[in-house]
């Protein structure tokens, strides 16, 4: 696949054709898995965070506890997508926190027993 051009049009207007100069095929069986192969050297820096990746998906999972923080593993990631010419689409990047409530905050309600004799 060499020699290929490409362009972008939204609406009416249309961009200058471009060579493309590295790409997997949209719509191909092989995409997912040719991308899983090139982001393979990708790996969390802590050794109690994880880094999973699925098609053209990672998921970065760092624990309270842990000894890198999540702003350093981010920073690592950006770098290795700028290092390996990829996008990083941080509009689409999210950060969830999960804590377990403190035990103050908690109100549990036992059911009322009722013996009989």
């Amino acid at each position: 696949m060499t020699d290929r051009l490409q362009c972008t049009k939204l609406r009416l207007r249309m961009s200058e054709f471009l060579p493309i100069t590295r790409s997997v095929v949209q719509v191909s069986g092989i995409g997912p898995g040719i991308f899983l192969v090139y982001i393979a050297d990708l790996k969390a820096l802590g050794s109690l965070n994880t880094l999973i990746k699925f098609a053209d998906d990672c998921t970065l999972i760092v624990p309270a506890v842990n000894d890198v923080s999540d702003e350093l593993e981010m920073f690592n990631i950006k770098k290795w997508y700028d290092d390996n010419k990829l996008c990083l689409n941080l509009d689409k990047t999210k950060e969830i926190m999960f804590r377990r409530p403190h035990p103050s905050k908690l109100c549990i309600t036992l059911p009322t027993l009722c013996f009989v004799c």
